[in-house]
């Protein structure tokens, strides 16, 4: 691939003449990260970038995180107690919680914030369906009153994907949730420095010196002890592959989120180089169900046989590790349930042609939003552009960064008022454990993600599956639901590819999964 020729011939060499000359070089007590994107929305409750969810995670806290099994443990919470009949949990606030401008977190806040997350996030919907009341009993003391049991509300609670459950103050979180935060004031263990937001170039944020970190346990996916270790942290937004590759090499970053897998051979060998090991990302594609041409289910299968995931995820992964055999579910509710008749790669265009206008596909605008400053989204964007425009299909190829990008997809107008047609991203793997993290999957219309798919069966086989304490039943719904999927697409699966970052070698300390900030220190 001529990409990789490139790579691996001229731009180890010239990379660092075009290196742009950064501030000298910060004290050890400062950290400084070079984002996969840059941060454009700053409330993770309104957003699901995975910038916006970095953030979260290091100004923010929640009651439960997950450890690296993916179980939930207390994190704010100092645990909780169930009634015999399942019905009343009581969760208490651990000692020494408080938020960035001074004031203890109080039980009121907790209520306030769970009930802004519920009404934007598809688990959090579902928590609170099952909800008759959740009440703050005093300052420490929360209290879900449900109508029927559900064991997953530590899971809902802890999740670590999209519309992460943050707790702010109640100031906040009486804020329309579909209206982003603009003033970021959370009990985590780095507070926002406002002054230097500047998006697009840099993001600072400081130790936060009232933060307690849990007592006890190991430092898991979002759970354990959150011990600090740097004054500051700063995110320098690199779009340009070959600049934060030397900016690395030299020095003047520390820490790499997402490079290309095509630049990690490059290192190799480096003693003052490493490799920082991370979980998997999905690469899909959404659709938008509410206008022409994907308002049509018919366009939308056909569009299915024809996507080549072999060929996208060679231009995403490179010479990385990658598949494109995945199906819904990456988690124990895995099925191969009708990958092979849906995935057919078909290539005979004359006769596609003829079924999208059989179909009813009018020429209509397919106005494709590419995030062209996030590498893996623009090769996905790249190479199906191709295959789109061998179909028939009237593709405007919308070359934007991806921070525009993350706030246009929210838009449900007509492509010619600023609306769209598809977008391709990717998502942590721990997005797509099972039907409970894979909002994706959901097709809930106008109240689901964006995209908006309605389908009524997909929602009631979700359903079954929550309801479900079997396993072997709920495996034999998730294949029913991705089979559903085939027929419904919510979205399109590409495929998973592993995604390290790069880092100097006098770090260590990193956490599992998507970066962290906390535990890591120089050695």
């Amino acid at each position: 691939m001529k990409r990789r020729t490139f790579l691996q011939g001229s731009l180890a060499a010239s990379a660092a003449a075009s290196l742009p000359r950064f501030a000298i070089a910060q004290p050890a007590s400062v950290l400084k990260f070079i984002p996969g994107a840059s941060l454009a929305i700053l409330d993770p409750i309104a957003n699901t970038s995975a910038p916006t969810r970095l953030h979260g995670f290091m100004v923010y806290d929640t009651l439960y995180g997950l450890d690296s099994n993916f179980a939930p443990q207390p994190q704010m919470a100092e645990g909780h107690e169930v009634s015999a009949d399942g019905l009343d949990w009581t969760i208490k606030l651990r000692d020494g919680l408080f938020f960035h401008d001074g004031e203890p977190v109080r039980a009121k806040d907790v209520v306030a914030s769970l009930n802004r997350w519920s009404k934007r996030d598809t688990f959090g919907k579902t928590l609170f369906s099952r909800t008759n009341e959740l009440l703050a009993v005093d300052d420490k003391t929360v209290r879900f009153r449900l109508k029927r049991p559900f064991a997953l509300l530590p899971a809902a609670l802890g999740k670590v994907g999209s519309n992460i459950a943050v707790i702010m103050p109640e100031r906040h979180a009486s804020t329309d949730p579909s209206k982003a935060v603009t003033e970021v004031v959370g009990s985590g263990p780095f507070s926002f420095v406002a002054k230097d937001y500047s998006p697009g170039a840099l993001i600072a944020y400081e130790k936060f010196k009232k933060y307690t970190p849990r007592s006890g346990g190991e430092v898991g996916f979002s759970s354990g002890p959150k011990n600090v270790h740097f004054d500051r942290v700063e995110w320098h937004v690199i779009p340009d592959g070959s600049t934060a590759l030397a900016a690395i090499q030299s020095g003047e970053m520390d820490w790499w989120e997402s490079p290309l897998p095509d630049f990690l051979p490059i290192v190799q060998g480096n003693p003052n180089m490493k490799i920082v090991p991370a979980g998997g990302q999905v690469m899909f594609l959404r659709l938008n169900h509410l206008y022409p041409p994907f308002n049509n289910p018919e366009i939308r299968r056909i569009l299915l046989s024809c996507i080549d995931r072999k060929s996208i995820m060679q231009a995403v992964g490179g010479g990385g590790e990658w598949r494109d055999d995945i199906g819904l579910y990456l988690g124990s509710m895995k099925t191969d349930a009708g990958i092979k008749e849906a995935f057919r790669g078909r290539t005979d265009f004359d006769k596609i042609k003829s079924e999208l206008a059989a179909a009813g596909y009018k020429g209509e605008r397919m106005v494709m939003l590419v995030g062209s400053d996030t590498p893996r989204n623009l090769a996905a964007s790249q190479v199906a552009e191709s295959t789109f425009k061998k179909m028939g299909l009237n593709v405007d190829f919308q070359s934007l960064d991806w921070g525009t990008v993350s706030q246009r997809r929210a838009s449900m107008e007509p492509p010619d008022k600023g609306g769209w047609a598809c977008f391709f991203v990717g998502a942590d793997s721990e997005y797509f454990l099972d039907p409970a993290t894979n909002f994706l999957a959901r097709a809930n219309g106008r109240e689901g993600w964006f995209g908006w798919p309605d389908s009524p069966r997909i929602e009631q086989l979700t359903e079954e599956w929550f309801n479900s304490t079997d396993v072997a039943a709920q495996k034999e719904i998730a294949a029913q639901i991705q089979l559903q999927a085939w027929k419904d697409v919510p979205y399109v699966p590409i495929g998973e590819v592993q995604a390290p970052g790069l880092a100097r070698s006098n770090l260590q300390g990193f956490a599992p999964g998507f970066a962290k900030f906390w535990g890591v220190k120089r050695a």
